[in-house]
């Protein structure tokens, strides 16, 4: 028996054959939690192969690999998931062990369903050419087209749609979204009157193709360089696909289809203005009613909690958060579950493409309903300052806003509160504070362009003393966010922001 990682998607590390046991590790590539995995096996028909990841540990969401079902191929056909009783997991060692037994002297393996640029070509080639133009928008850094499937106007008049996927290599599950998604437009004409769908099936190539799971690959993760000079060549292309619609009134949505940690269920979030804006909000969360109408697979049709305490520092620099907050539409990221959903049921590649027919449908209902839902969302119980909003949950922190200042307090130990400004400033600001207790603050301050993204980089200011005055007039368009930590109960921050001349 031989194993191989020679072939688009491969990938493997410390590949080490026993008998008819294979040890390997998910490929780091670059990514401080891997997670992807593929390898081939030559020679195996008819052996029980035993698989092992070594790694686990260190992988994404390593604590839920117990939910894992590795899948497997022999030769070119049908792909399966390894059966459940047939996998276990040691998360003391991080070891997770499977097997099968192939019936081809080719199988391959891999963590996930796989989708490459190969499967991207052959549903291409089953549309109809008249009504789904393929464009290639450019080159990867490793000489890969950028493409983009566009189904509808050719010119973009009505309604237009943004969907990507795969700004995280191996989170397969937003291509084929994507294809049932492209697929439902397509045969109910309804659907696609007066509309446009744009779409990026797969975002980092170079990362699909070379068998990296993508996430926070250096030198910057690609959903964390949405910034108003991209270090990736597709967000920049994208960015300005992007501007066009918005420069002509048509945009109405974005979707960035994602992959949670492995046992989480799929869940929609919106950008984060979500948590200060209302009216946003509710508009947010009646298209997730309406997609949900139809699916039971969604989380209870809402958010998890954890995800309030997502980044802080690159926030605005998320596809979603981004796009947003430069052209002004409702943004969102679907989160789409690996192995099974929250009600335990195995997720599989047709079961991700009902939820791209469900989204196409969902969609349409939400704008015929003028965007709304009936139902009145209860939003997450976040303090609402006049002038700030919470980036994160605090944690064990009052908040209270008398309209001039704004007073925090910690009502246990540690506590640690975050808040950014609300709106976009220019010109002298100053920042006066005062705290008492054991209690540290910092200032971190961010600049935007023109286009409306954030600019790469920011500047942090520590507010070391208990009392002070910080003045700021960097030029352009900013904000400010301050970090609030106490390391005892009762200690108080006292924050006052006011113009200056």
């Amino acid at each position: 028996m031989q194993v191989s990682t020679d072939f688009p998607g491969g990938g493997a590390d410390n590949l080490r054959i026993d008998g008819d046991t294979v040890s390997f590790e998910a490929p780091a590539k670059g990514c401080p939690q891997p997670m992807w995995f593929a390898f081939r096996l030559l020679g195996a028909a008819g052996r029980r192969v035993t698989g092992r990841l070594t790694n686990g540990r260190a992988c994404l969401g390593g604590g839920q690999l117990g939910v894992a079902q590795p899948v497997y191929r022999d030769g070119a056909g049908a792909w399966h998931r390894v059966m459940p009783q047939r996998c276990s997991y040691d998360a003391a060692s991080g070891v997770l062990t499977f097997w099968f037994t192939p019936t081809s002297d080719e199988t391959t393996v891999a963590s996930i369903f796989p989708y490459q640029l190969a499967d991207l070509d052959a549903f291409r080639r089953k549309l109809p050419a008249d009504r789904a133009r393929w464009r290639v928008l450019g080159e990867s850094p490793h000489g890969r087209p950028i493409a983009m499937l566009e189904v509808g106007d050719p010119e973009r008049r009505g309604e237009v749609v943004w969907v990507t996927a795969r700004h995280h290599a191996g989170e397969v599950q937003g291509s084929y979204v994507i294809e049932g998604l492209v697929s439902r437009v397509l045969s109910a004409p309804w659907l696609l009157a007066g509309r446009t769908f744009c779409c990026l099936p797969i975002m980092d190539v170079d990362a699909v193709e070379e068998g990296s799971y993508g996430k926070d690959q250096a030198p910057i993760d690609f959903n964390r360089d949405w910034s108003e000079s991209p270090h990736h060549p597709a967000v920049r292309m994208v960015q300005r696909e992007l501007a066009a619609s918005a420069a002509s009134g048509t945009l109405t949505l974005f979707l960035d289809l994602h992959g949670p940690a492995p046992g989480d269920p799929s869940f929609f979030l919106p950008s984060r203005r979500w948590t200060c804006d209302d009216a946003y909000a509710q508009r947010c969360f009646a298209l997730i009613d309406h997609v949900a109408r139809d699916w039971d697979g969604l989380a209870q049709g809402d958010y998890p909690r954890q995800a309030l305490r997502w980044a802080e520092d690159n926030a605005e620099m998320v596809s979603a958060a981004a796009v947003e907050l430069a052209h002004g539409v409702p943004a969102l990221t679907l989160e789409v579950a690996y192995h099974r959903d929250h009600l335990g049921r195995l997720q599989t590649p047709e079961g991700w493409r009902g939820i791209g027919r469900r989204l196409a449908e969902g969609y349409h209902r939400w704008r015929l309903s003028g965007e709304a839902s009936g139902r009145v969302r209860a939003l997450p119980e976040l303090p609402r300052p006049a002038a700030w909003f919470c980036q994160s949950l605090p944690q064990q922190v009052a908040i209270s806003d008398d309209g001039a200042d704004l007073v925090l307090t910690s009502t246990a130990a540690p506590a640690r509160a975050r808040l950014q400004l609300r709106e976009f400033q220019s010109g002298p600001r100053r920042l006066t504070w005062q705290s008492s207790g054991k209690a540290t603050a910092r200032l971190s301050l961010y600049r935007y362009g023109p286009a409306g993204y954030r600019l790469p980089g920011h500047e942090t200011v520590p507010l070391a003393v208990h009392a002070g005055e910080l003045r700021l007039d960097p030029g352009g368009r900013w904000r400010c966010a301050v970090l609030l930590e106490a390391a005892e109960a009762g200690a108080t921050w006292r924050l006052r922001w006011e113009e200056t001349t």
